[in-house]
This record gives C-alpha cells, structure tokens and sequence, in this order.
C-alpha cells in the first residue's frame, strides 16, 4: 500500500525514527501533511469519494473505516454509509 501511494523509504525510515525517538503521539504531530495525504483519505464525504475514487481498477474491493477521528465517530460513520458508499457503487 506505501508503495502504491508513493511513500518513499526515507519517509518510512523518518517516520519510524522519530517514533523510536519521540514517541508516538509528538511524532504523529510532526508527520508531514504531504505524507499523510498519501496514505490516508479524509475531508468531506466528496472529497472521500474522490479519494476513494483514485483506487477504483487499482483491485481495491473493501475499503475499510479505520481510526475515524473528530468529535462524533458515530456521525462520520453514518455520513460514510449515507453519502460516501452509494457514489461508489
């Protein structure tokens, strides 16, 4: 999957280095916004869709919801069900 969105293996060595170092959670927040685009999709359930769009003929057959973050999980399932997988079928 790192592969496919472009991550290089500096960026995996950086990232791992700097969990060895800081730990997890002053690590995550020094993540670049640049690597985390290229691994996770997120926004508005458009932008989900788009996102998820990119994958479609890449074999992608079960996209999983997987550490929903934000003040209502519930609400971003439900918006995941409502307005992001009826566009995608």
């Amino acid at each position: 999957m790192l592969a496919h969105a472009g991550v290089t293996a500096a960026e995996i060595g950086a990232v791992r280095d700097s969990v060895e170092r800081f730990g997890l959670v002053k690590a995550a927040a020094a993540i670049d916004d640049d690597l985390v685009r290229k691994v996770a999709i997120g926004g508005t359930p458009d932008q989900v869709v788009q996102g998820l769009t990119q994958f479609l003929g890449t074999g992608l057959k079960l996209p999983i919801a997987w550490e929903i973050i934000g003040p209502d999980r519930r609400h971003s399932l439900d918006l995941l069900a409502r307005a992001v997988l009826p566009k995608l079928a």
